[in-house]
């Protein structure tokens, strides 16, 4: 047999490897932050909430929680008596409006330690430009708050010290002017 001709098809596939560099990239990021990244269904809004479908490492690391015990469940068990509803109801309108949000609350691990957490979260909108998911980052902020506490409490004794000596001050003056004039 003799080989007529040879048939090739040539494609350009630079545009599809960049793509992929650029995914693998924005992969090791979320696998290496420090902070929780969650990922949910976009829906519903409502009790029981969206449903996780992805958490990182460092969820496990913050909140004592393993992957396998929070996927298919709902960021709010996390949640207990002592988070914020308010702030939760503010969460919940920006998602019923498609918008992202950043809140600060009481969040629980799983042993029931509160921490102070703060919750970044933002729709990923499909063609249509309804929500398809909602990517959630969660930074644990209880150190902060701490010396944000710590530093209140500073300037309010540092105020309580001040009226108390301008109270002595007056005192002690006006005791000294009424015994002068009599």
């Amino acid at each position: 047999k003799k080989v007529m001709g040879i048939c090739m098809t040539l494609t350009n596939i630079t545009e599809r490897k960049k793509e992929e560099e650029r995914l693998k990239l924005l992969e090791t990021v979320i696998i290496n932050t420090t902070d929780a990244v969650i990922i949910t269904e976009a829906f519903p809004y409502d009790h029981p909430g969206p449903k996780i479908v992805y958490v990182n490492d460092s969820l496990f690391k913050m909140t004592g929680y393993h992957k396998e015990e929070v996927i298919g469940k709902t960021p709010r068990l996390l949640q207990g008596v002592n988070t914020d509803r308010n702030e939760l109801l503010r969460l919940k309108k920006a998602m019923e409006n498609n918008l992202s949000c950043e809140i600060e609350v009481i969040n629980y691990k799983k042993n029931g330690e509160e921490f102070w957490t703060s919750i970044n979260i933002s729709p990923v909108l499909n063609l249509e430009g309804v929500p398809a998911y909602w990517v959630g980052i969660k930074r644990d902020i209880t150190e902060s708050k701490k010396q944000e506490q710590n530093i209140k409490k500073a300037i309010i004794s540092a105020q309580e010290k001040e009226q108390y000596y301008i109270g002595r001050e007056l005192h002690d003056n006006i005791a000294q002017i009424l015994v002068g004039s009599l």
